[in-house]
Order: C-alpha cells, then sequence, then structure tokens
C-alpha cells in the first residue's frame, strides 16, 4: 500500500497557487494564505514556483496592511531566482511598504499592548514556574498543584513550551510542525517533502530530528490527529538515545511507574532524556475507558504501517521483536499522552509541567495556549494553600450540553466545586445572594468595556482590579459578568502580545 505524500512538483504548485489567487481575488486572505503556504511546500527548492508563492504572500500581507510582514517576505524572494519579468511589480511593493512604514513612524501611531509578562520570583528548579506553587497529595484530585503564598488576579504563573506537539491535517500549512505556532502564517518549507512546514530556520533544524522519521508520509500521519503525537513521541525517544533501538528497549524493559511528576525535574539543567524517561514513568490521570482502549490499538496500528513506508524507519525496524516493541510503544505513549494532555482536540501539544495542574470547570486561573506556549494567568486571586486549578475545556458558564460534549472527550468523572452534586448546591447558595458591589464600580467597569475611547490595555487594567477586588462575591451574576470579560480582554491582549513578538522575531 502506497501512504507516500506526493512529490514536490511545478505544476501542481502553480495549480493551488492559482486557487490561492481566486481566493484572494474575493479577499479572503487567509484562505488564501493557507494556499500559498501550500503551494510554496508543493515547489520544488529554488524554483520560480518557490518565489512566487514567498511573492503572492507578500501581496496578501501588503493588503492587511501588514507591511513589515510584506518586507519579510520580499526578503525570501530576493534570497532565490525570481523572475525578470515579474521583478517591477515586486520592487514597487517593497517601495510602498516602505513610505507606509516610515508614514506609520512619523505619526507616531503604535498601539498601546498590555503585556502579561511572566515578572514572579521563578521556581529554583523550574524557571517558567512562579515560585510558591508545589505538587501534593489531594484525597480527591490525585497530585495536584497548590499555592504556598497568595497570588492576585493577573499574575502570569507559569510560561511553558511544549515538550512535543502534533498537527493535524487541516493545520499542516497554518502551523509550525515543531512547535505549532502560527507565526502569522509566515512559514518556511520542508526542503524534502510536501507537508511540514516550519517557523524559521531554528525551528526547522530542531523539527528535523523528529520529521526526518515521517518525511514524506506526514499528510497521511496528520490524518491521525491527536493520536498521531504517541508516536512522534517515540521517535523523540529514538532520538535520545541516539537512534539506538536497543538500548531504548532495554530501558523500557526495566522502567517501572513512578509516584514522580514532571516538578521533580530540574529543569535550570535542562535534560531531555531524563524528560522523556519521566514520561514514561509518571503516573497518570487514570481516564481512559476501555472502548478507547480499542480506537487506539487501531490508531497504533495505522500509525505503524505509515511509518513503515520511510526507508529510515524500515532500515531501524526491520526485525519482529523491534516491530513489536515499536507498535507496544505507540500504543503506551498514546495512553499516556491521553492521560496527561491538558485539552483533548485535533491538534495536541503536551506541556509536562501543566499536565499536574487538576481541572476544575470554575477554574481559579485561565490557560492561554497560542503561539506556541502556554501562559497560565492567575484569574481571581488564589489564597495560600489553595488548590490552583485550570480547565481543560469545559467551563461552567457553557451551555450544558457543550459542557457534557468537552466532559465526554476527557474520559474522566469530574468532582469540581461545580459539577459535584453537594459541592454544587453551596455553589448555587452564593450564586443567589444579594449582590454587595458597590453600584457605582459597576458603572466605571462597564464604561470602560463600551467606551471606544478605551484601549484593551485599560480594560484589562480596569478589570483586573475588579476582579481582585470583589473575588469574595464569587459565584454572582453581577461579578460573573466582568470575570467572563476579563477572560476574553485577557485573551486578546495575549493574542496581541504574542503577534507583536513573532513579527519582531521575524523582522529579525
Amino acid at each position: 500500500m502506497d501512504m507516500q505524500d506526493l512529490p514536490k512538483c511545478c505544476i501542481r504548485s502553480a495549480q493551488i497557487r492559482r486557487s490561492g489567487n481566486l481566493l484572494y481575488a474575493k479577499r479572503q486572505y487567509r484562505d488564501a494564505m493557507e494556499k500559498y503556504n501550500q503551494s510554496i511546500c508543493s515547489a520544488p527548492n529554488d524554483s520560480a514556483d518557490l518565489d512566487i508563492g514567498f511573492a503572492n504572500r507578500s501581496a496578501v500581507y501588503y493588503e492587511q496592511c501588514d507591511y513589515k510582514m510584506a518586507l519579510a517576505n520580499i526578503a525570501l524572494v530576493r534570497k532565490h531566482i525570481y523572475p525578470e519579468q515579474l521583478m517591477p511589480k515586486l520592487v514597487i511593493r517593497e517601495t510602498n511598504c516602505r513610505a507606509k512604514l516610515e508614514e506609520i513612524d512619523r505619526n507616531g501611531s503604535a498601539s498601546k499592548h498590555q503585556s502579561l509578562t511572566f515578572n514572579l520570583e521563578a521556581n529554583p528548579t523550574i524557571p517558567f514556574l512562579a515560585k510558591g506553587i508545589s505538587a501534593r497529595k489531594h484525597p480527591v484530585f490525585g497530585t495536584s498543584m497548590v499555592a504556598e503564598r497568595d497570588f492576585k488576579a493577573g499574575n502570569v504563573i507559569l510560561q511553558e513550551k511544549p515538550m512535543q506537539v502534533s498537527v493535524c491535517h487541516r493545520n499542516l500549512f497554518t502551523n509550525c510542525n515543531h512547535c505549532f505556532s502560527e507565526n502569522l502564517l509566515h512559514l518556511i518549507p520542508c526542503p524534502n517533502c510536501t507537508s511540514a512546514m516550519f517557523c524559521d530556520a531554528d525551528c526547522m533544524r530542531h523539527g528535523l530530528k523528529i520529521h526526518r522519521f515521517e518525511c514524506g508520509v506526514t499528510a497521511n500521519l496528520s490524518e491521525q490527529n491527536d493520536y498521531w503525537i504517541g508516536p512522534r513521541l517515540f521517535f523523540r525517544g529514538l532520538t535520545l538515545f541516539d537512534d539506538d533501538i536497543q538500548k531504548m528497549m532495554a530501558f523500557c524493559k526495566a522502567c517501572k511507574q513512578t509516584e514522580r511528576r514532571f516538578t521533580d525535574l530540574d529543569y535550570m539543567n535542562y535534560n531531555p532524556l531524563e524528560e522523556f524517561k519521566m514520561f514514561l514513568t509518571c503516573s497518570l490521570r487514570l481516564r481512559t475507558k476501555p472502548v478507547i482502549n480499542n480506537i487506539l490499538h487501531l490508531n497504533a496500528m495505522i500509525c505503524f504501517m505509515v511509518y513503515m513506508q520511510v526507508p529510515l524507519v524500515k532500515s531501524l525496524i526491520c526485525d519482529e521483536t523491534v516491530k513489536y516493541f515499536t507498535l507496544k510503544c505507540f500504543l503506551e505513549l498514546m495512553i499516556q499522552d491521553k492521560g496527561l494532555s491538558i485539552q483533548q482536540e485535533h491538534n495536541c501539544r503536551l506541556y509536562p509541567v501543566a499536565s499536574g495542574f487538576s481541572h476544575s470547570c470554575d477554574p481559579n486561573t485561565l490557560l492561554l495556549d497560542y503561539g506556541g506556549q502556554l501562559k497560565l494567568i492567575v484569574l481571581r486571586p488564589i489564597r495560600r494553600g489553595a488548590q490552583v486549578l485550570i480547565s481543560h475545556g469545559p467551563l461552567c458558564s457553557q451551555e450544558p450540553e457543550e459542557r457534557q460534549i468537552r466532559l465526554d472527550a476527557l474520559q474522566f468523572h469530574c468532582r469540581c466545586n461545580f459539577c459535584d452534586e453537594e459541592k454544587h448546591r453551596k455553589w448555587l447558595a452564593k450564586l443567589n445572594r444579594r449582590c454587595r458591589i458597590v453600584p457605582a464600580h459597576l458603572e466605571i467597569v462597564q464604561r470602560l468595556l463600551t467606551g471606544a475611547e478605551f484601549c484593551n490595555a485599560d480594560k484589562l487594567n480596569a478589570l483586573q482590579q475588579f476582579v481582585q477586588r470583589y473575588s469574595w462575591t464569587h459565584p454572582h451574576n453581577h461579578f460573573d459578568i466582568y470575570l467572563e470579560a476579563y477572560r476574553v480582554v485577557l485573551n486578546v491582549c495575549y493574542q496581541n502580545e504574542m503577534t507583536a513578538a513573532m513579527r519582531q522575531k521575524i523582522a529579525r
């Protein structure tokens, strides 16, 4: 059975690009950009079609008034041989971009952003986790993260990059194959296949350590959605064992489950092999049902069949013992990932430290996962000794049907304050209390949220102060309306911050 991706081809690249041109003409810029990325990925290296794809991408950025990104793509074109007859149009676009940027600088019209930086004292062994959060045994939730000090609304307590990602088929040409960053769709293609793109040369260098095992069959593997991350983790481990599958087999045969967690590792002296070994041996949040295991078996087999189409994999996995070991690892790593991943969706990002936080449908933190890294921001003040809770997707503010669908996807019985029957009665009793928020404060916040003259930074500061002052009234409708508004504004500010950071990175 042939499961190979299509080869690079100028004719197919041009056909895809023409589809992008039709979308561009309709001003459907994001869809056009995705087509141009696919065209770039399909174009042979150093071909005119590759350069035309970058030039077309610069036109999309120009139409969206993103002049720096347009110039970055024009710079990519100039690294190669662009068709001479098309060069005048490109030069005019480049000149116009520079003129527009000079005008923006003269007018001083840079937008104001609120920075959501990790500025607390860091954990001595985990530099991306705030000091004052530790793992403890909980009688109901098992191992959970507990605050050893007070945290205020707006504190960024975790800023973590993923240990491993998998990209589903619909995001092959919109997200980085290595870090999953969307990177403003400014992606560069794998030089050897037509189904993988990366943020930049640095991401490609790191990503190829694992991508080399799947280069040429990525499109088929991406159809497995989040199940693909288990096999990718296997090849990550194989790379860390210096491609010595016998050494990896010996370790896996001897390893045993342990109560240790990722928070026990010393990330100040980061050792990716020790992190991978921890992934193999750490205890799970047991939530996988037998019926799901049947699905996992099927997906493990499909992935194994696809990987065996790659000559490098075929040369390493060459006898029955090794084949059985590989297939068994695919399945076990899929199960391990299902027990540790935070949100169940088509794409998958594994965040080891974040996986230690317990779920609640009424969390006191907001989990933001955008641009190849996760941030955890305190939503409501957290007192010393309280659990630090995140949401794996379901929220009490969602419609019951939607929340139940998300809970079913997580494969565990939720026992948070909102879901537990006895605790929920107390929760409802608080909800029906008389409002004790000063009416003038409600009016001020409402005016800030609705006033066109106020930017997101102003709204964020006002909501943060309001939540910090009145969090004791939660749950109550008057408070929770603005708590939800705070969640929305945090999301917007974080995306703006990450977008600005990406632009700076690309400009360099």
